[in-house]
């Protein structure tokens, strides 16, 4: 595909990204994503973040958070090869959401402050995490009280340099205090009625221009300050995902929608179409016994967790120590290039498959699925990216049943057979 641009037009034009996704044109689909993942190390100092593994506590326990649970959490986790140990909403007084604004840790469920969390987690080889939304003061809260002129209908004047400069000092005393290394920066709020009201006719926009390029200018900030923290952008999940903040943040809280798998895992794969792979984050849900089917549903994009460690059986902490373990192997690939290996259905009698695939090594993987809802034994893939005329190495991923096969096998189709609720992962490598 020939991507050279016409002179003069810009990278990031619509008629430019549009123009590389026509209908099932799935090497246009991979040259935009290929562009979008180049745009998103531009200021990541060309780093190339691999898809973290991690755990969040929302979904499970809300508001009900404190030191010893924590503690208990990351005992039960140990081993499995967490990398993230993120605590969300409900750390500070008030809780979620009413004591969005306050900014002060509550003392109760942390009384020893950050420190000694953040200590422990490190002792467990895992990074911690914590969540923020600075664009909101809800009434009655610190911020709301002692600074009413920087909030509008609970809404933070971010394009006010005085308010962010208070922010960005709260933020670096939480996250010094807890060596937190990646935070959530959330917003669950519909800022439009407050821009609007807040701008002219004739300027209308301006003010969300002018809060947009604050908000910029406090990603720019930490990332300086803290050049290893994570940053996972999320707006009531999926709706801060743009051009700019792909600059800034490293993974993307797609949806809160994490209680059905499906669904789960349409949204990550539906958007591997058009984004890099290891960009849309979401969690295992909270009920799942973490089957290998459930574990392997996600290995689309970076593998979260919102388990209670402590209710997993023994089976089931070994199946997740193996599957992060496999994990790991493959998702290095996952900004590569992507291909659905079956249509896009949330019809549970239907298998469910795709495909990752670096050309220039000739390494890939493929991940198939047969829900316990269908009928059907086996299911024939058509492999694609891969050159006809090589050979290569097709394996498990633990590296059993290896053999040769053409590359014109793999794309001619694969048989794959499986019983009722179960997966597999495949690697194949050029020679």
């Amino acid at each position: 595909m020939n991507l050279a641009l016409p002179a003069g037009e810009k990278i990031f034009s619509p008629s430019v990204l549009l123009g590389l996704y026509q209908g099932d044109s799935w090497d246009g689909s991979n040259a935009l994503r290929g562009i979008l993942y180049d745009h998103y190390v531009a200021l990541l100092g060309n780093q190339k973040p691999l898809p973290p593994v991690s755990w969040n506590h929302w979904f499970t326990f809300d508001n009900r958070i404190s030191e010893e649970m924590l503690k208990q959490q990351m005992d039960a986790a140990a081993g499995l090869g967490l990398e993230y140990f993120c605590i969300d909403a409900g750390w500070f007084e008030g809780g979620f959401p009413s004591g969005v604004g306050n900014w002060t840790l509550d003392r109760a469920k942390f009384p020893h402050g950050l420190g000694p969390i953040g200590k422990y987690a490190a002792e467990k080889g895992i990074k911690l995490g914590l969540w923020f939304e600075v664009g909101r003061a809800d009434p009655g809260t610190r911020l709301a009280r002692e600074h009413p002129e920087w909030v509008a209908s609970n809404q933070v004047k971010l394009e006010l340099p005085e308010a962010r400069e208070w922010i960005f000092q709260m933020m670096c005393g939480f996250i010094d205090e807890g060596q937190v290394r990646w935070i959530r920066y959330d917003y669950n709020f519909d800022p439009l009625g407050r821009w609007d009201s807040a701008d002219q006719p004739e300027t209308r926009g301006l003010t969300q221009i002018r809060y947009l390029e604050g908000e910029y200018e406090l990603f720019d900030r930490l990332r300086e300050r803290y050049p290893e923290l994570l940053i996972e952008s999320c707006a009531s999940g999926g709706r801060r995902i743009d051009l700019e903040t792909m600059r800034r943040a490293q993974t993307y809280w797609k949806s809160d929608e994490t209680g059905n798998l499906t669904v789960a895992r349409s949204q990550e794969t539906g958007g591997n179409q058009f984004l890099p792979g290891g960009l849309l984050n979401t969690n295992l849900p909270a009920a799942s016994q973490a089957s290998r089917f459930d574990l392997h549903s996600l290995f689309a994009g970076p593998l979260g967790f919102a388990s209670d460690w402590t209710r997993l059986d023994a089976a089931a902490r070994e199946r997740v120590r193996q599957e992060i373990e496999n994990y790991k192997k493959v998702r290095h690939l996952l900004n590569k290039d992507y291909y659905p290996l079956l249509p896009q259905t949330f019809d549970l009698t239907q298998w469910v498959g795709w495909e990752f695939n670096n050309p220039a090594t000739g390494e890939g993987f493929l991940v198939v699925l047969r829900p316990q809802e269908s009928s059907y034994a086996s299911v024939e893939v058509k492999l694609r990216g891969v050159e006809p005329d090589q050979k290569y190495m097709l394996s498990r991923m633990d590296g059993s049943q290896m053999r040769k096969v053409s590359g014109q096998e793999l794309l001619s189709g694969l048989v794959i057979p499986l019983g009722r609720g179960e997966s597999e992962v495949l690697r194949f490598q050029r020679e």
